[in-house]
């Protein structure tokens, strides 16, 4: 059989557009409301977007479902342990350096919101946001264009069922 190409082939090689496989990365996070505002996490300064705000979320890992991406960065950058109660939104994404994404943005209640706390290795700092502040840009959000649209969305529009997605494994025969 003919190798397979990746999407990182240097543009000087001619792409065989039939045998790309498509690198697509899942990336999930939870909007955590309390008093009519989301909780937004900053990144910190040496992140690629510096000091840009957006939800708790972030990369899945190999094998992670995309709630349990949304439980684990959730629980790395502000402690809190969450139930996700709906799906706010799924997307396709382009980010600004090419890279396309899969976004899962659920709806999630903290199970231990006392325990919030600012996790330094992951976030610069927490904040709660109203309606109001997202759509007056209070909050510069990272991928703006990407995540600004999802935000304003999970604040006016009710969530679908968590299980609108399934994980489906067509690795093996049948």
């Amino acid at each position: 059989p003919k190798p397979q190409k990746s999407l990182n082939t240097p543009a000087t090689t001619s792409i065989d557009r039939d045998n790309i496989i498509p690198m697509i990365a899942l990336l999930a996070g939870a909007c955590i409301f309390k008093d009519k505002k989301i909780l937004l996490v900053q990144n910190r300064p040496d992140h690629r977007e510096p000091l840009k705000w957006g939800m708790p979320g972030g990369h899945g890992n190999p094998g992670e479902t995309l709630t349990e991406i949304a439980i684990r960065e959730v629980k790395e950058e502000t402690n809190l342990d969450i139930r996700i109660t709906g799906l706010s939104i799924g997307a396709l994404a382009t980010a600004s350096t090419g890279t396309e994404f899969f976004v899962a943005l659920y709806i999630a209640t903290p199970l231990n919101l006392n325990q919030l706390k600012l996790q330094k290795s992951e976030v610069h700092a927490i904040a709660w946001a109203s309606l109001d502040d997202i759509a007056a840009d209070k909050y510069p959000l990272r991928e703006e264009k990407i995540l600004k649209p999802l935000i304003l969305r999970s604040f006016t529009s009710p969530p679908a069922p968590i299980d609108s997605f399934i994980k489906v494994d067509f690795s093996s025969e049948h």
